[in-house]
């Protein structure tokens, strides 16, 4: 079997929580860590988990400070373990880590060259993943809803000093998975592209009309966007690799934008690219 170390750990500046929050926050922890492990190293997303699956998440020992609870993520098939060791921990737990960002539209940092080879081998089943996240990670934010903590979910690894964190969620996020909606109008904008990841299709670009740098996707899969949309975006991108962006070489786009109730965009989609 094998065991990679974690912890979740809950700011609550005392070492207790209301338990019932912080169960069904402990049971989403441990569906959206389950299921996306078991996604990367099966590559086709789970439907359901029993306890007969051959990765689970297993608690241990708790300790003082903030509410922390430590736990294991416990790999038990041969073949899952197998590509577990090809792929590595640290690329293995990077790759988990964007995926639930990605689910609650957070900017993800640039990938590593392993990662990468991960993420576009897992494109095709992406949306799907995502999609699957979302309940889960509901119940992994109750504690953060209803009391306002901040939540962590880390690495315990021998040799490190301090848990490297992996996630932070907070109320905020909570309200990405419970709130946004995907508008069905479209809207044309002159833009400038800051930064684009060619695996993921998500970057940034500064809107000439809001004077502003958002984070944007595409509304459909990164494999069916054509290639003369993603040439568009790098090519942009390389134009104004030294420039300040409201000085750059502006391209139109069209987009669809993911928001809050009260407005504020959290994503914008592209749609399309007027060339």
């Amino acid at each position: 079997m094998i065991k990679l170390n974690l912890d979740v750990v809950v700011n609550s500046l005392e070492n207790e929580i209301d338990m019932q929050y912080g169960l069904e926050t402990l049971k989403g922890t441990s569906d959206v860590i389950s299921i996306a492990a078991e996604t990367i190293l099966r590559e086709r997303v789970p439907e359901k988990r029993t306890h007969k699956s051959d990765v689970r998440t297993r608690l241990k020992n708790t300790f003082t400070g903030s509410y922390g609870q430590r736990f294991s993520l416990e790999i038990e098939d041969k073949d899952l373990q197998k590509r577990l060791r090809k792929i590595g921990d640290e690329v293995f737990l990077e790759v988990l880590s964007y995926f639930v960002m990605d689910a609650l539209y957070i900017e993800t940092p640039d990938l590593s060259d392993g990662a990468e080879i991960i993420v576009d081998q897992l494109s095709d089943i992406s949306d799907k993943l995502v999609d699957r996240l979302k309940e889960p990670l509901i119940d992994m934010h109750k504690i953060a809803v209803y009391f306002n903590y901040n939540i962590q979910i880390r690495q315990r690894k021998r040799g490190l000093d301090v848990p490297r964190q992996l996630l932070l969620l907070d109320k905020n996020t909570a309200k990405n998975i419970t709130e946004a909606t995907c508008s069905d109008e479209e809207e044309d904008f002159d833009v400038v592209i800051v930064r684009f990841h060619s695996i993921t299709g998500n970057g940034r670009f500064y809107i000439k009309k809001l004077q502003a740098i958002e984070s944007f996707g595409f509304a459909s899969k990164i494999k069916v966007v054509t290639d003369q949309i993603r040439k568009s975006i790098s090519e942009n991108l390389h134009k104004n690799n030294t420039v300040d962006p409201e000085n750059g070489t502006f391209i139109k786009i069209r987009t669809k934008k993911i928001s809050l109730p009260k407005g504020k965009v959290i994503k914008y989609l592209i749609t399309g690219v007027y060339v």
